[in-house]
């Protein structure tokens, strides 16, 4: 009878477990009770595609150039634009992640610039230019580390970049290509987190860092 006893016991308490607490075998299924959709938005850093629309890139910048020619004694003292400045770029981005390791997102990225033009008389400011640049842009997002918290990843976008100075007119505008690589990203939080990322392209040569959503 001891036993008989002793596995009898061994059956009730598995069934108990098994219907009490069914959860716990469900629990164990890393992407079933996951956020799928994510949405965030940040601010970066160094902004290159202000310096590649104005043609300020490299050796070939141009921060001083004059406003009006004319004469060697009048090209002198004509007005000139000061430094080429920026608020930085912010953007909105959306996604989905397919697995795991993959989502899939696609952003856009706002930047306005602004360069003061100086009298070449006095050297105050007398104008300021207005430009202005947004970008539309897939990206694809690989997760290395995925925690309930914490999560280490990479990320690679390519898109189109609009710009236009507020001198042209409403359907004036340049397209160049937006390219930008984050080899290294960390965000830490569940539904609600923040995020860090380092990254080299035209939005930015940096940091970029933000708050999102996931749901």
């Amino acid at each position: 009878m001891k036993p008989y006893f002793n596995y009898t016991l061994v059956v009730i308490f598995s069934l108990m477990a098994t219907f009490l607490f069914p959860q716990d075998a469900s629990a164990r299924s890393p992407l079933r009770y996951e956020p799928r959709v994510e949405i965030r938005a940040g601010l970066s850093g160094y902004p290159v595609i202000c310096d590649i629309v104005t043609d300020n890139f490299g050796f070939w910048r141009k921060n001083y150039e004059t406003v009006s020619g004319g004469d060697i004694l009048q090209g002198l003292y004509a007005d000139y634009k000061g430094e080429l400045k920026s608020m930085g770029s912010f953007h909105v981005a959306a996604g989905y992640r397919l697995k795991g390791w993959l989502t899939l997102s696609g952003y856009l990225m706002y930047n306005q610039m602004w360069q003061d033009v100086l009298s070449g008389t006095s050297g105050k400011i007398v104008d300021t230019r207005w430009s202005h640049v947004m970008a539309v842009t897939p990206e694809v997002k690989f997760t290395f580390l995925n925690k309930r918290y914490v999560q280490l990843y990479g990320s690679l976008a390519a898109g189109l970049s609009f710009y236009k100075s507020d001198e042209d007119s409403f359907m004036d505008y340049d397209v160049y290509p937006h390219v930008q690589v984050v080899p290294f990203g960390i965000s830490t939080g569940r539904r609600f987190f923040g995020f860090t990322e380092v990254g080299y392209g035209t939005e930015f040569i940096g940091l970029r860092a933000g708050l999102g959503i996931r749901f």
